[in-house]
């Protein structure tokens, strides 16, 4: 006891190499007391791993100056099934030349020769599971004649490939030239398309959503594309006012019924579209009728927003069924003077015995705007725009510069005279 409370104070824990004995036989007890390994900062938490990092990488080091003697095995990179192998026994190999292709989750992992040499033998083949540090070949180093094999060909900048000539075939759809002949019908009603309504709300600032979606239905794929143009929904975000305001205040979303698309009937696909939608500020152009059973939570996600963002709907021509819902959940309704409105259509109308109706006399504005249903009256599709703007300006705080009429005036409204009538 009396030693053990005379040793030194300081509290090693960590010890550095010691030298063992070059004839094999156990090295002797170091004079100092300690064995094994020591480090130089026993107060340090982190010695030990820094220790074990430079350990490592000395015998890394070690390992790199030693030359293979013998075939090298090539091991499999991952776990997967071998799609191909490229190499058979006793071809030459360069570094670089794919030697096997692995296939993990429906990925292919290609797995390169690390040096020249010679194929000595092959262990793997097409079809086979493979484990991760499996031997796929063994190589035998040796000079082989040719470059070593670049990991990428040559690419020609200007060639397009295949996929992207597919892609820019499907958006061809989506445009209004593919459609003259029906956006030719709509300007005959002084009416415009969806790009047309948005191009002048977003100022050419609008990022369109799901594009490409179809219709989802048992018709051929290419029918689809063609007729179901983005399943008659034009959606997407942009700046509306931003020419006046900033980013943060300007920036809205716009869902755009496609009346060019099966009379702008609501689809499934096109509701999916809307539920990943309504999280910002709205403007909704409802113009549309009709709908399919949906299993979908658009109805609800937009009326909840009301009070939270300003909701704004504007509608030009026939707007029935579920696009009036949607319409009537806006907190301005903006109409042209071509709308009407109503939630059953003339089919409707008549199926329950009720009489024979044209669309333009179930809800003319003459009855929808004098009974509140329309708030703000407009002439066309060109104004609805413009006062959809005018609109949400209301919300997106002061301008910098504006101009007003002359207010002195005012002072004159009520006269000095307080038996005079005013």
């Amino acid at each position: 006891m009396a030693e053990l409370a005379t040793a030194s104070t300081r509290h090693r824990r960590f010890v550095v190499p010691a030298a063992g004995d070059p004839s094999g036989r156990e090295a002797p007890a170091p004079e100092d007391g300690y064995a094994g390994a020591r480090v130089e900062d026993s107060r340090d938490p982190l010695a030990l791993f820094n220790h074990d990092t430079q350990v490592k990488a000395q015998d890394a080091e070690s390992d790199e100056t030693l030359e293979p003697t013998g075939p090298v095995s090539l091991l499999a990179p991952t776990q997967g099934t071998i799609v191909s192998v490229d190499i058979n026994e006793g071809d030459e190999v360069r570094v670089g030349q794919t030697v096997a292709t692995i296939e993990v989750l429906e990925l292919h992992h290609v797995v390169s020769a690390p040096r020249s040499g010679v194929v000595h033998a092959v262990s793997g083949a097409a079809g086979e599971t493979i484990r991760k540090g499996d031997p796929i070949a063994l190589i035998m180093e040796a000079d082989v004649e040719g470059d070593p094999v670049e990991s990428r060909e040559e690419i020609d900048p200007n060639h397009i490939r295949g996929d992207l000539v597919q892609v820019a075939e499907r958006r061809s759809y989506i445009h209004d030239d593919y459609r003259a002949e029906k956006v030719a019908k709509r300007h005959a009603k002084k009416q415009r398309s969806p790009a047309e309504n948005i191009e002048h709300l977003f100022d050419g600032t609008f990022r369109e959503y799901g594009p490409l979606v179809t219709a989802a239905s048992w018709q051929k794929q290419q029918w689809l594309r063609e007729t179901t143009q983005a399943d008659g929904l034009v959606m997407g975000i942009g700046s509306v006012n931003g020419d006046l305001f900033d980013d943060e205040q300007s920036r809205a979303i716009v869902v755009h019924y496609d009346y060019m698309v099966v009379a702008g009937t609501q689809g499934g696909r096109g509701h999916y579209k809307q539920d990943r939608m309504y999280e910002l500020a709205v403007d909704l152009a409802g113009q549309g009728g009709g709908g399919v059973p949906i299993d979908s939570y658009t109805f609800t996600q937009l009326s909840e927003l009301s009070g939270l963002v300003p909701l704004v709907g504007v509608n030009s021509g026939r707007c029935f069924a579920g696009n009036t819902v949607m319409l009537a959940c806006c907190d301005v309704i903006i109409a042209a003077e071509n709308s009407t409105i109503g939630l059953g259509g003339p089919a409707m109308i008549e199926g329950g015995g009720l009489g024979i109706y044209t669309p333009e006399e179930v809800g003319p504005m003459s009855f929808q705007v004098p009974n509140g249903v329309v708030d703000i009256l407009v002439k066309d599709d060109e104004e609805a725009m413009e006062t959809t703007k005018k609109y949400l300006s209301y919300f997106q705080g002061a301008i910098d510069n504006w101009e007003e009429h002359d207010q002195r005036g005012l002072r004159h409204i009520v006269s000095e005279n307080r038996s005079e009538m005013y």
